[in-house]
């Protein structure tokens, strides 16, 4: 049986290996795609809880705007939604009028609302089974 197969797939194996490990030293270092997706994670970070802090200390309209345009999307449970926003809404009660003029709403669907803010704004969210439905988060994304 001849071994010169052998050696050239471990010698492939070998130099794929010893690849892969300069790869990974590399993504690590400074200025490198991982570094830099890290960097900017926390920077985010950083402003989410800017706003974050803002809508809670100052009911600055704007800041949960913000929040509602890009940290809420369809799906979310109404705890996801409190975290993301670090405030808890409130249910809305006899609201059967008020979801007869909106599209895509349901009777039995359930509204939270966030706010006032310091201008009077209120901020609406429709629950349907537990999670955000018919969000559009544009329509914050404009008043910004």
């Amino acid at each position: 049986m001849d071994a010169t197969p052998i050696r050239v797939t471990f010698g492939i194996l070998l130099l794929s290996l010893s690849l892969i490990s300069v790869s990974c030293e590399t993504l690590r270092a400074p200025g490198s795609t991982a570094d830099w997706f890290a960097r900017t994670s926390k920077s985010h970070e950083r402003e989410i809880n800017a706003h974050r802090e803002k809508w809670q200390s100052r009911s600055d309209g704007k800041a949960l705007k913000w929040l509602l345009a890009t940290q809420i999307g369809n799906g979310m449970t109404l705890d996801e939604v409190n975290a993301k926003l670090g405030d808890i809404g409130s249910r809305e009660e006899g609201t059967q009028e008020f979801k007869t003029k909106m599209d895509g709403v349901r009777i039995d669907d359930v509204l939270y609302r966030w706010g006032p803010d310091r201008e009077g704004e209120v901020f609406y969210l429709v629950f349907r089974e537990g999670k955000v439905v018919n969000f559009d988060s544009k329509r914050f994304t404009t008043k910004l």
